[in-house]
């Protein structure tokens, strides 16, 4: 996606976080000489992070849908992996580093798009293939996390656990995100909600020597078109996406349409992902 687009999603709401100071807390590139977590801060972490430095790897795949008058009209797919890594600030609070590649993916056939034709206008569009730059998040005690730019002024942002449940053996995490970004007139603000829902098993999570359990997910969002859609300004309606995925994956375990095409498409950084995120640690 251009740089100079506005934010189109939770994703490049996270552009705004790239290369800024914490509030007077330095970024740390070693150990922290704070606590281990406890309680549901350790539960968090385990379930969406690591509690030592390696590369957390973690995929969804999803359909994308407009909505019209409550009818749902099929879109496209869209298959992700992110790469994180985090870190303990000496405060107790934890950092993360973390960028997104994705592709978007026909309805029909599931194959990566280099064209989209719009359902509702008849036209085709260059389907766009989105690559985050390493960006940075605060994780809170409260579970709350935070941008570590200041958000352009009249922006709102909200990103909170809102409830953790044990339900037969498992610990279900479910996660609240709503932004909103003010936009020249007379357009109306770009507004991008979602709700996660996190799964992982209780025995792994209580388990003292665990430093990672893997764990499923599933999201539903709503938001405005995407500008790269190029929909007539007076379009009515909005988007909507639901999809599953899964963090602590291994590289060779991502989907394989997601692997081929960055096989193929880039090299240069493949080999290995974490590299770039060491940039965003020092800030």
């Amino acid at each position: 996606m251009p740089l100079n687009d506005p934010p189109l999603d939770r994703r490049r709401w996270l552009q705004w976080a790239a290369a800024a100071s914490i509030g007077g807390a330095p970024l740390l590139a070693g150990a922290a000489t704070s606590a281990a977590p406890t309680g549901r801060q350790r539960d968090y972490l385990l379930m969406r992070g690591a509690l030592d430095d390696r590369l957390v790897v973690a995929a969804l795949t999803g359909q994308y849908y407009g909505v019209i008058d409550s009818e749902l009209i099929p879109m496209f797919g869209v298959v992700a992996a992110t790469f994180t890594r985090w870190r303990m600030l000496e405060d107790g609070r934890w950092l993360s580093a973390s960028f997104e590649h994705a592709y978007y993916t026909d309805a029909d056939s599931g194959e990566v798009m280099a064209q989209w034709r719009n359902p509702l206008t008849g036209r085709s569009v260059p389907a766009v293939v989105h690559t985050s730059r390493p960006t940075t998040l605060l994780l809170h005690e409260d579970l709350s996390r935070h941008h570590v730019k200041p958000l352009p002024p009249g922006a709102v942002a909200e990103d909170r656990v809102s409830a953790m449940e044990e339900v037969a053996g498992e610990l279900v995490m479910a996660q609240r995100v709503r932004t909103a970004l003010p936009l020249p007139a007379p357009a109306k603000p770009y507004r991008y909600s979602e709700l996660v829902t996190v799964r992982a098993p209780l025995a792994a999570l209580r388990d003292p020597a665990s430093l990672q359990v893997p764990a499923s997910m599933s999201f539903t969002n709503v938001s405005g078109w995407r500008p790269w859609q190029q929909m007539p300004a007076d379009q009515p309606g909005h988007m909507m996406a639901h999809g599953a995925g899964r963090y602590g994956l291994t590289l060779d375990t991502l989907p394989a349409i997601w692997l081929a095409e960055t096989r193929r498409t880039k090299p240069a950084w493949w080999a290995d992902p974490g590299a770039h995120l060491e940039a965003a640690f020092r800030g």
